[in-house]
């Protein structure tokens, strides 16, 4: 978790931004019900890593999954009041995709790679509930 301040966080329909104070990250989301768009604007040389929390839901998650397609596309599901399929299509390149878990949580950690120049991090993402390939 990091610390955050309401006075660097913009909300409105459509859009939320938060500026991450503990990792120094601006992140900006804004989503549709079929498509999403995130940037996160990370600190120069600093590594680029999401944190995925395919637990959370505003229902009960039975099931969930998280992978590697490519080198820059990642995808999976969520199961809650029925799947909830996506596919990310990331302008870094994906290195790894780690499950991290306790005896409590477990959440998936997405490791990106560097770029020429130092680019906010942006992910392309749609979703379905039919499958993978129709969020693609």
């Amino acid at each position: 978790m990091s610390t955050f301040s309401h006075e660097n966080e913009s909300a409105r329909p459509g859009y939320y931004q938060v500026f991450l104070e503990t990792y120094g990250i601006n992140a900006e989301l804004t989503s549709t019900l079929r498509c999403g768009f995130h940037k996160y604007h990370f600190p120069e040389g600093g590594e680029k890593k999401l944190l995925a929390d395919m637990t959370l839901s505003n229902n009960r998650v039975r099931d969930w999954s998280i992978q590697k397609v490519d080198d820059h596309a990642f995808s999976g599901f969520q199961d809650a009041d029925g799947k909830m399929y996506f596919y990310a299509l990331s302008n870094y390149p994906i290195d790894d995709i780690r499950q991290l878990k306790d005896d409590q949580h477990e959440v998936s950690l997405v490791h990106f790679g560097e770029q020429q120049a130092n680019e906010p991090l942006e992910l392309n993402i749609g979703f379905s509930f039919v499958s993978i390939e129709n969020a693609k």
